[in-house]
């Protein structure tokens, strides 16, 4: 049962003052029908038949008079409940069958209004519903869900589960996959490792579904690599030829879940193309290939890469946005190890042209659960929940350094000094970790060492455009 509203119901009637009978109907209660299509014959007082077609297309509700009926103008013959085009494919209603796209139009120009407007299917754009259909059938997955105890999860591919290249690699690389999409181009794609375990723990609690900058034929592609038995991901594949906006991956989702985003969690290297979600997992982004970053990401937007880390400390994040409800019942105590209620501050670490909660150091460390102060509360006379428990410095030699310094001194329980490593890190990991593993060290400038990173993430950018404008060419010869 669909929950779209009917339309009022349409009468037919004789419009023709020659005709004198109704001979025959051609139609039947609750049969689809199109303008084209005819309902009846008709005969005239001089014996000549004519044919009976509706104004529009619609369902067939009643039929008013039967077969051989004398009838005469005005006479109202059936009532019709006019298509509401709740569900078209290519610009074609699949319920009246009428043909919506203006003569010689493109694609989505259509001659009549529909209701159908919404994209639910991932590699099938075409096909739109309307929006109370769409709402029907979103209710019917979120229920199949919470029976099966699932949330949805959308993976992003390149440089979270997989890294690809376009550049001349040597042929026996280990578990290096070399493939075409379209030659003379040569893609080589390296899985990331635990990938595999990863999405066979994790598809017990998640409906798995694909969301890539990539091309549809390249997304099918890594699909059938990583999940060769369509096992986690089936036809739920959702790539750039499917994406509404080039440049943000939110875009999509009220097509895809018209009933809101409070079961999905994501899990992607860019926090960007998601408008910093509260259920984005952001991981660390994956690089096996030097020199290469995401060759599918919008230009500008890369982010420096790390060798392969585990994809456990992933799922131990998404662990967390998991319900369980038998562990919810009882009492648990708050975990020592989770990265909350921690007055921080910081020495040199925002930059001097934001203010400082505009900052991506900010928003991580209250996105942890931090509480960032303008200056470094240290002392006897200083509440002991206003006290600065972290120093986050970018260097040594600040006045904040060297105070932070003396009350390490003078109190083992005094303000620990890290570096910015220690904040990324525990983002990326979920956990508080230790301090003592992300030392300041004296003369080591910590913002020039992710200036250098931005520079060489500027020589990709323009590596990406050059890359992309060769491949366009070779594409057109």
């Amino acid at each position: 049962q669909c929950c779209c509203p009917s339309l009022q119901l349409q009468s037919i009637a004789i419009s023709d003052p020659t005709v004198a009978r109704l001979e025959r109907w051609r139609v039947k209660p609750g049969q689809y029908v199109n303008p084209t299509d005819s309902l009846g014959l008709l005969r005239t007082s001089a014996g000549k038949e004519l044919r009976l077609y509706p104004p529009n297309g619609g369902r067939i509700v009643r039929l008013l008079v039967s077969d051989g009926s004398a009838v005469k103008l005005g006479d109202a013959v059936c009532e019709l409940e006019p298509c509401e085009h709740s569900i078209v494919m290519k610009d074609l209603c699949a319920e009246c069958g009428q043909n919506l796209r203006t003569e010689n139009g493109a694609p989505g120009e259509r001659r009549q209004s529909a209701l159908a407007t919404v994209a639910m299917v991932h590699c099938i754009p075409e096909l739109h519903v309307s929006q109370g259909r769409a709402e029907c059938l979103a209710a019917e997955d979120e229920d199949l869900l919470l029976k099966q105890r699932k949330l949805v999860l959308l993976v992003d591919l390149d440089q979270t589960v997989i890294h690809t290249t376009t550049q001349n690699v040597p042929p026996k690389l280990a578990k290096v996959h070399h493939f075409q999409l379209k030659p003379p181009v040569w893609y080589h794609t390296r899985v990331r490792p635990g990938v595999e375990e990863f999405l066979a723990r994790i598809s017990s609690l998640y409906e798995l579904h694909i969301i890539s900058f990539g091309n549809r034929p390249y997304a099918h592609k890594i699909a059938s690599l990583i999940d060769p038995e369509k096992r986690y991901f089936s036809h739920r594949i959702l790539s750039r030829d499917e994406c509404y906006n080039p440049l943000t991956k939110t875009a999509n989702l009220k097509s895809l879940f018209p009933r809101g985003d409070h079961m999905i969690v994501i899990i992607d290297d860019r926090d960007e193309v998601w408008d910093s979600m509260p259920s984005l997992i952001h991981v660390k982004p994956y690089q096996f290939f030097e020199g290469t970053e995401d060759i599918n990401c919008p230009p500008g937007s890369a982010v420096p890469a790390s060798k392969a880390d585990p994809m456990d400390l992933v799922e131990k994040a998404m662990e967390h946005q998991h319900p369980q409800p038998e562990k919810q019942q009882e009492q648990q105590p708050q975990d020592p190890n989770q990265p909350i209620e921690w007055p921080d501050n910081d020495s040199g670490l925002f930059p001097t042209s934001l203010p400082p909660e505009k900052s991506k150091a900010y928003q991580i460390a209250t996105g942890l659960g931090a509480e960032v102060q303008a200056d470094v509360q240290l002392g006897s006379k200083v509440a002991q929940d206003s006290r600065t428990t972290h120093l986050v410095a970018a260097k040594s030699g600040t006045s904040k350094f060297h105070r932070a310094r003396k009350a390490q001194s003078e109190s083992p329980d005094g303000c620990s000094i890290v570096n910015p490593e220690w904040l990324w890190t525990c983002y990326y990991e979920w956990r508080r970790c230790p301090e003592a593993d992300f030392p300041v060290v004296a003369d080591v400038d910590y913002l020039g060492l992710r200036r250098d990173s931005r520079q060489r993430r500027d020589s990709e950018v323009k590596r990406y455009k050059s890359d992309r404008k060769r491949r366009r060419q070779e594409s057109l010869v």
